[in-house]
């Protein structure tokens, strides 16, 4: 009798010790503009499958370990929101990750993502989004990065005007904000090529840009989101006028015969994103051959590649010079399956932009690098 007493109260204590008031959706800790929580924990917070949000790249959230929610209500006289995030101690390096959701629903399939934030590191979290009709609710939801435990504060305060920063710009990793500026890009282009969108475009070098954005656009649900590939500095945003040729590869992953879609992302001095129109292209994946990028060695003049065959064929090397004209080939008969390298001797040429086409049976890479 003694022992099961002591069973009842085990439990019992357990239970007890992993209450969290506010662990599941629909008992969100409602906030108020203004308010300030100074010590949240989520050590015994625990998830629900019904609610769990969407991961990557739907949102910015990476695992689902111990989460906790709050709520809050935009109010008359104010357009913008911002949710601020600090852990204070955590019990790894990982810490927070955060997501705002619109609306008040906790089906996982109802929710509308508007802001996501998740440095993999264990820093300030600041979400922003923009909503200028009172009286709508938003779920602030906060996880712990691969399940790090941290006490942290949690603000969230009400703004006339956009209160983001280019700093808090520059650690979007997913961009949900609906375009309302347009940015008219000189000369973009999009390319497939290499297995890997290639995204190019004019801008002037006197205009007031701070960082470009390079968003892959994808359909999740009711909204256009954009998944941010890369982040472009600007050459020069002072002195004369004139244009800069800006280009960025994207070298994640790719169906072949899909289509995908990108914008370039315009970020002025004070924050402000302005939204090109898409760009679109679809992959036709390379699937017998994968060359690298032309790296420089440790020998002067001396050039690598890395080189993964997929099956034995004759591979052509061809270097080019910057008007895509042959300088040198090189052929390597029935080379078999599997990987290697081969280097470049640039001795005999002059320093500038070159290229190496590599030519299989039926598809080819092109390479751009530059002899320094």
């Amino acid at each position: 009798m003694r022992w099961y007493l002591l069973f009842l109260s085990t439990i019992f204590s357990f239970s007890l010790q992993a209450q969290i008031p506010h662990d599941q959706c629909e008992n969100a800790r409602e906030l108020s503009l203004g308010e300030y929580l100074p010590s949240e924990d989520n050590q015994q917070a625990t998830v629900t499958e019904t609610e769990t949000p969407e991961p990557r790249p739907a949102s910015c959230i990476q695992t689902f370990e111990n989460d906790l929610w709050y709520k809050v209500y935009t109010i008359p006289g104010y357009r913008f929101y911002k949710a601020s995030i600090t852990p204070l101690s955590c019990n790894t390096p990982a810490g927070l990750q955060a997501l705002v959701i619109e609306g008040s629903s906790c089906e996982s399939g109802d929710f509308i993502y508007r802001a996501c934030v998740n440095p993999h590191a264990e820093q300030a979290l600041n979400l922003i989004w923009e909503d200028s009709v009172a009286g709508n609710p938003y779920l602030i939801y906060v996880d712990g990065y691969d399940g790090t435990e941290c006490v942290f504060s949690v603000k969230v305060e009400g703004f006339e005007e956009d209160p983001r920063s280019v700093r808090d710009v520059e650690n979007l990793e997913v961009d949900y904000d609906e375009p309302t500026e347009i940015y008219e890009a000189a000369n973009p282009e999009i390319l497939f090529t290499n297995n890997e969108a290639v995204i190019s475009w004019d801008a002037k070098t006197n205009e007031d840009v701070k960082l470009f954005l390079v968003e892959r656009v994808m359909n999740f649900g009711k909204r256009k989101t954009g998944y941010v590939a890369g982040k472009v500095k600007p050459s020069s945003t002072v002195g004369l006028g004139g244009n800069q040729r800006y280009e960025f590869a994207d070298q994640r992953p790719y169906t072949s015969d899909k289509e995908y879609c990108y914008r370039i992302v315009r970020v002025n001095s004070q924050g402000k994103k302005a939204y090109s129109e898409p760009l679109c292209v679809t992959a036709r994946m390379n699937e017998d051959f994968y060359i690298s990028p032309v790296f420089p060695t440790q020998n002067q003049n001396t050039y690598v590649i890395r080189y993964r065959n997929e099956k034995k064929q004759d591979l052509t090397y061809v270097l080019l010079d910057e008007k895509e004209e042959e300088l040198k080939r090189y052929v390597r008969k029935k080379e078999p399956k599997g990987e290697g390298s081969i280097t470049i001797d640039m001795s005999p040429y002059t320093p500038g932009i070159y290229f190496l086409k590599v030519q299989g049976k039926d598809e080819s890479f092109l390479r751009k690098f530059t002899f320094e």
